[in-house]
């Protein structure tokens, strides 16, 4: 784990699917990784797909690959598990659908910062291609209103890079900055965008996106947060080809 998080990989998930392998392997009285032991809990729960299964029991290979060399006596579970996402083509959303799910949290919530913080996240997302991860993470030293620049830090693979703002899009933040500093003051949590409980999260994300598509009367199976993101490749293609025409987006958030 040390050595491939040297490399720039997170790992997160992997730490804790271990864990509770090795914990699944202190139960069974067992001192080293056996196939039959690894295949057991790879399988669990028994209602979960194959493609979870298959998850799970990749990182007990990975991780029994690198012991293998150190303990000949571990055992290295076979690919028995062929098993792959069919990944599915995300919904890219149109100008209106982007506007449409920015004006919603005014209509669903009642809070005045909870609704200014998902409509600045999800323009912001649209315009700029960060992923969500990176945006909540943002601190307030790392919006630098004034040069129009957000320093994104320790993204994916551990890099970091710098994401150019339109004046537009920095008014936004601007308007939000005050707002939030209203609510919870000037000083304490470090975050740039916070909810009632201190720095927002993915999971929060996740759930008031599903929320405000439905309350938008999106309807498209391939829906989820990673949606808006996708959404700016081909907008800034179509962009490039007809030139700086102004629309509507344009003018609600502007251009990275």
């Amino acid at each position: 784990m040390a050595v491939r998080r040297a490399l720039g990989y997170k790992l997160a998930d992997n730490e804790r699917l271990l864990r509770q392998f090795l914990d699944h392997l202190e139960r069974a009285g067992l001192s080293t990784i056996t196939t039959e032991a690894a295949v057991a809990w790879g399988t669990l729960p028994t209602r979960a797909k194959p493609i979870y299964w298959r998850r799970r029991l990749s990182v007990v290979r990975g991780y029994a690959r690198h012991l293998n060399a150190l303990d000949p006596a571990c055992e290295v579970p076979p690919g028995i598990l062929p098993c792959f996402a069919n990944r599915v083509p995300p919904h890219l959303f149109s100008d209106q659908e982007i506007l449409s799910l920015m004006s919603t949290p005014g209509r669903v919530f009642r809070q005045a910062l909870r609704v200014a913080t998902h409509r600045l996240l999800i323009g912001l997302l649209s315009v700029t291609g960060l992923r969500t991860g990176d945006a909540v993470r943002l601190d307030r030293e790392h919006v630098d209103l004034d040069a129009g620049i957000l320093a994104i830090v320790d993204s994916k693979y551990g890099k970091s890079r710098q994401v150019l703002l339109s004046p537009s899009t920095v008014t936004e933040l601007h308007v939000y900055a005050e707002l939030r500093d209203q609510a919870v003051g000037p000083v304490g949590a470090p975050a740039f965008f916070v909810s009632a409980q201190g720095r927002l999260q993915v999971n929060t994300v996740d759930y008031t996106f599903a929320t405000l598509v439905k309350a938008a009367g999106i309807r498209d199976h391939r829906l989820g947060r990673y949606a808006c993101r996708s959404t700016i490749a081909p907008t800034h293609a179509s962009f490039s080809r007809t030139g700086p025409r102004e629309k509507e987006t344009q003018i609600t958030f502007g251009w990275l």
